[in-house]
């Protein structure tokens, strides 16, 4: 604590800041009967070089020497000026020690990152496209273009066709998404029929052509014909389902009429059947003529037998 002076006086003084931090040395005139304000005191400090800064312990009456960071500079990562502020301070962990580049405020923006200053144009509001040629618009500061992303506007679109961004230049490629491509080797699974995801040509091996049930593709003609071979086999196993439905029946009545000849004629009323001997004759060759119609060469144009029509 300072004392009263006993008279008027002129001392020299260091001014202290609330803190204790040293704020320079001056002369301070002192009226009798009053003493020096806490913010003095003629214990007299001077930093011993530059840089260096004083702390004052208000009850030992003595200095302490730091150094002194308080105008120490830095900037935050997107370029703002700060000094420390104390002369104790520290850096946040943020701060960045290297001067910014400059630039325009009004236009660009800066931005640290990766050790390294970028200035970046202001750019929101601007559009952008993707690969597919969807628009896009910046709403951010420090922007950078994203992969297969480009500035430039897509070409408009022919009909049948989709833009796609290929090494950075637009494309128009075809476009049969959603449609189903057909394989032109209707015999081959391998080669099936798929639904088309992709822009682009489709293969050789497909075509969007629809087929009807018996063609197969020409090639030479670059389209689907009808093919009696292929029409053939369907006619050929429609024809071997006819033939088991009627040998099936024909057999069934000759198992009834084998069946029936072993009840006696008095109980003639319990027969399922009632074929006469050449009707059951009849059967039979119906039986002969079904079983040889499918083992014939030229089965099925040879066409289907007569039968006796008893089933």
């Amino acid at each position: 604590m300072n004392k009263v002076q006993k008279k008027s006086i002129t001392l020299h003084i260091s001014r202290i800041h609330s803190e204790g931090w040293w704020l320079g040395n001056d002369k301070e005139h002192v009226a009798a009967g009053t003493a020096l304000g806490s913010d003095c005191t003629t214990v007299i400090y001077e930093p011993s070089k530059k840089g260096m800064t004083g702390k004052f312990d208000a009850i030992n009456q003595t200095w302490s020497e730091v150094e002194d960071k308080s105008l120490n500079e830095f900037f935050s990562p997107v370029g703002q000026f700060f000094v420390i502020g104390t002369p104790d301070g520290d850096y946040p962990d943020w701060a960045v020690l290297e001067v910014p580049p400059e630039f325009d405020p009004e236009t660009q923006t800066v931005l640290y990152a990766e050790k390294k200053w970028t200035v970046y144009p202001i750019q929101i509001g601007n559009s952008y496209w993707n690969e597919e040629g969807q628009e896009l618009l910046i709403s951010d500061f420090n922007f950078t273009l994203p992969e297969k992303h480009t500035f430039t506007r897509p070409p408009k679109v022919k009909k049948g066709y989709a833009v796609h961004l290929v090494d950075g230049k637009w494309k128009q490629l075809e476009d049969h998404r959603e449609q189903i491509a057909f394989s032109k080797d209707r015999d081959n699974d391998e080669k099936g029929d798929y639904q088309v995801e992709e822009l682009g040509l489709l293969p050789n091996t497909h075509t969007l052509l629809e087929p009807e049930q018996f063609d197969s593709w020409n090639e030479e003609l670059g389209q689907w014909q009808y093919d009696p071979l292929r029409y053939r086999f369907v006619w050929a196993q429609d024809e071997k389902q006819w033939q088991q439905v009627k040998l099936t029946k024909v057999e069934t009545e000759l198992l009834f009429y084998a069946q029936d000849k072993q009840i006696p004629e008095l109980y003639s009323e319990l027969r399922k059947t009632h074929y006469s001997e050449d009707e059951y004759f009849s059967l039979l060759g119906d039986r002969i003529l079904l079983n040889e119609y499918v083992q014939q060469d030229d089965f099925p144009e040879c066409g289907r037998p007569t039968l006796s029509g008893l089933v």
